[in-house]
């Protein structure tokens, strides 16, 4: 009897060390980008609704320019009341990142071996999309944590259901569909899982009984939805592409893109092994296997029916399904080689993703905004920029004197007081030629130009309001108008 609960206790503790080691690794994986990096065009948007003086001002703010709901920014408008600093809130998706390789873990070894587990957490914790956004103002960790923490209550559920549970899947479905309208397609893998699976079939009306419940309670911020839909944010996704799709379980586990197709194929194909293979253990791992796949290709089908939404960001919740398919594709490799492997590939990831988020933060914007005051721009001033125009424009924003406003705007071929350029010091050298006032920063060059040169296709117009309408000519279409 002692020696048995000696025992338990030795796998207790060690159980512990794991699950507090993979919290580790998530933590300090996200932790150099939080203050290295300057606020995205994205970031800004909750960044205004996360200073925004009132919560109602706040939920004004997020259906005028978001397309997600309010749960995260609720949570971040509070942290900044209770006097957070702005770039602090980006703790939050840290913590939700930490959780997330605990939380993998704990659903992995109901159904694979304890270092198997191990290594899919810590593969998790690496995995490219999850770690990207974990270090932002953004609700996608808290997405992905809600959908991994549903899956480990369904499975405690067909172990040893009860009241407690009941009520936090219900809290978990609720919180989800609050915090990410992609938490749909997961919720909806979930429920036909629990409907199809034979395991299932004891808890199968009281979970569903839980869904409803936290769905109800979600229901009324549904035409806030329809509000926001209208809207139209997701105006830049292009037509269905059936490449996209495919290279999506590549790009949520490392930064390559949608032209990748080999590996895209490559990788589809283990995680398809791996489900298979998750398909022969266990209900659990059913359900894993189904969310790795099922939301993906729910996802697509409603992208191919014309709902342009579909985005490898908004399907972040899968990478960790995806990661842990991979790690049951490999299992049947030895352990130590699959062990090794992985502890090798998630220490060189940390390193490397590490050191490129604290290295190369992207446009240094408050050092550019500086910049551009130091050589004299003022409100009256146009900006031409190179490259993607919506990259520079809510941050210039943010970092510049006053929060101006600016309209995407075209040059009317007349005569300016100065126009400002930045570029990226490649693309600056290419279209103008003999530039010796310019300021370098960080890769980018920042200058003061009489006039545009005659050949500015590659730089596009950023004005506001007091620049000389004689100047410039703004494009007021709907996806083009500012958003404040």
């Amino acid at each position: 009897m002692a020696a048995t609960a000696a025992a338990a206790y030795r796998r207790a503790v060690r159980r512990i060390g794991i699950v507090s080691l993979l919290a580790l690794l998530g933590a300090s994986a996200r932790l150099p980008a939080v203050w290295a990096h300057p606020l995205s065009q994205d970031e800004v948007f909750s960044a205004r609704i996360a200073t925004t003086h009132s919560l109602i001002g706040a939920f004004h703010r997020i259906l005028r320019t978001e397309s997600t709901p309010p749960l995260w920014y609720a949570l971040a408008w509070l942290g900044s009341r209770l006097g957070a600093p702005l770039l602090d809130l980006r703790l939050l998706s840290v913590a939700c990142g930490a959780a997330l390789s605990a939380v993998t873990f704990l659903l992995a070894r109901r159904f694979l071996g304890e270092w198997a587990a191990a290594a899919g957490a810590a593969l998790t914790a690496v995995s490219y999309q999850p770690l990207v956004h974990g270090a932002q103002l953004r609700a996608y960790e808290l997405l992905t944590v809600l959908v991994v923490a549903l899956a480990l209550l369904l499975a405690l559920e067909l172990r040893e259901p009860r009241r407690a549970l009941d009520v936090a899947v219900g809290a978990t479905v609720w919180a989800g569909l609050l915090t990410h309208y992609f938490f749909v397609y997961a919720a909806l893998v979930a429920l036909i899982w629990t409907w199809l699976e034979p395991a299932a079939r004891p808890v199968r009306r009281r979970v569903t009984v839980a869904f409803a419940v936290g769905a109800a309670l979600a229901a009324p911020w549904l035409p806030a939805f329809l509000i926001q839909y209208r809207k139209d944010h997701f105006w830049w996704i292009a037509r269905f592409s059936p490449a996209i799709v495919v290279t999506t379980p590549l790009r949520e586990l490392v930064p390559l893109g949608a032209g990748a197709i080999g590996a895209g194929l490559l990788v589809l194909a283990v995680v398809v092994g791996g489900v298979v293979r998750l398909s022969r253990i266990s209900a659990e791992a059913r359900l894993v296997g189904a969310l790795a796949v099922g939301p993906i290709a729910l996802a697509a089908l409603a992208w191919a029916a014309g709902a342009r939404t579909y985005d490898v960001r908004n399907l972040v919740a899968t990478a960790p399904f995806l990661a842990l398919g991979v790690t049951a594709a490999l299992s049947a490799v030895p352990r130590r080689v699959v062990a090794t492997a992985a502890a090798a590939s998630a220490l060189a990831s940390v390193a490397w993703l590490s050191l490129a988020q604290a290295s190369l933060p992207g446009p240094p914007f408050a050092r550019l905004a500086g910049d551009l005051v130091a050589l004299g721009w003022t409100p009256a001033d146009p900006i031409a920029v190179a490259g993607n125009v919506f990259t520079y424009r809510a941050p210039l924003e943010w970092y510049l004197p006053h929060g101006p406003l600016f309209d995407v705007s075209r040059p009317t071929g007349a005569g300016c007081g100065a126009v400002f350029v930045i570029a990226r010091s490649r693309a600056f050298a290419e279209g103008l030629r003999g530039v010796r006032s310019a300021r370098r920063d960080g890769g980018f060059v920042v200058d003061r130009l009489r006039r545009l040169p005659p050949r500015s296709r590659w730089l596009t117009i950023l004005a506001t309001r007091k620049t000389p309408r004689s100047c410039v000519r703004p494009l007021q279409s709907r996806n083009l108008a500012p958003l404040a």
